[in-house]
C-alpha cells in the first residue's frame, strides 16, 4: 500500500497506555483514492548527512513566522486537557 501525506500545523498530544505523546496530524491519500490521517510522533533521516536538510524542511513548514512552536502548543494543549485517544485495545 502506498500513502501520499502532507505535513499540517495540527499539534497534539496522543494517549498511550505508557504515557503521552507529542505528534503532528499529516493528512494525505492511499493510491486509490481513500482520504487519511496520520499521528506522526517521530521523524528523522536515514541517513545522517541528510539530518539537517529535514529539520531545515520541517521548520520551513511553518508559515506564519507568527505561529506558535511546537513546544508553546503541546504546552497549551496540555494545559487545556486536550489529548486525543490512540486506537489501542488491551
Amino acid at each position: 500500500m502506498k500513502v501520499t501525506l502532507e505535513s499540517t500545523s495540527d499539534h497534539l498530544i496522543l494517549k498511550t497506555p505508557d504515557g503521552s505523546v507529542p505528534a503532528r496530524r499529516w493528512q494525505g491519500t492511499t493510491e486509490s483514492g481513500i482520504v487519511v490521517h496520520a499521528y506522526v510522533t517521530r521523524l528523522f533521516a536515514t541517513s545522517v548527512d541528510d539530518t539537517e536538510r529535514l529539520e531545515r524542511e520541517i521548520e520551513a513548514e511553518r508559515p506564519d513566522p507568527n505561529e506558535p512552536t511546537r513546544r508553546e502548543v503541546l504546552q497549551r494543549d496540555q494545559e487545556e486537557g486536550r489529548v486525543v485517544e490512540t486506537p489501542y485495545r488491551e
